[in-house]
């Protein structure tokens, strides 16, 4: 279901001084923190953030892990279905500001990470402008490592596991 990393250097300060803020991040205007229910408008209630993440101001890499949520012989699920499988977890859900964090510092970034298609970062909830639910991801594309989003309607697979704390 995971899988510990670990790097020569292992922690990661995040700044929680300032919010996230998507359409700053993203670079595209109309890009909001989730708010309520997946099931509403994405406008109305809490955000949805993973409160445990958002309370780390220092994450030991050594103690992430990578999981995937698959059960028996699944070789995906789609978006929803592996974010309620996040949340069931139990383990903080890494949000956006760590993965910004690790994107200013790409050398902590574990290398085994490199071999995997995408690392979810799903404790940061995001809704485009036309409604639309997304998480954020690491990828690697064999010189660098970038940023981009996933539709929650879209599968996520082996290739495509969660970063959740220890």
């Amino acid at each position: 279901m995971g899988t510990t990393v670990s790097t020569g250097r292992t922690h990661l300060q995040i700044n929680r001084t300032k919010p996230f803020d998507p359409s700053d991040f993203i670079d595209n205007t109309g890009w909001t923190i989730w708010r309520g229910l997946a099931d509403g408008s994405g406008l109305n209630g809490e955000p949805q953030q993973c409160a445990a993440s958002l309370a780390l101001v220092s994450i030991d890499l050594v103690k992430v892990r990578l999981v995937t949520c698959l059960k028996g012989k699944e070789a995906a699920v789609d978006g929803e279905e592996f974010l309620r499988r996040l949340k069931d977890n139990g383990r903080p859900r890494l949000d956006a500001q760590v993965l910004e964090t690790l994107l200013k510092n790409q050398n902590l970034i574990p290398t085994a990470w490199k071999r995997l298609k995408k690392v979810c970062f799903a404790g940061t909830e995001l809704r485009t402008s036309g409604g639309f639910r997304y998480v954020l991801f690491l990828y690697w594309d064999g010189t660098q490592w970038g940023s981009d989003y996933e539709w929650l309607k879209h599968n996520f697979d082996t290739d495509t596991p969660a970063a959740v704390g220890g």
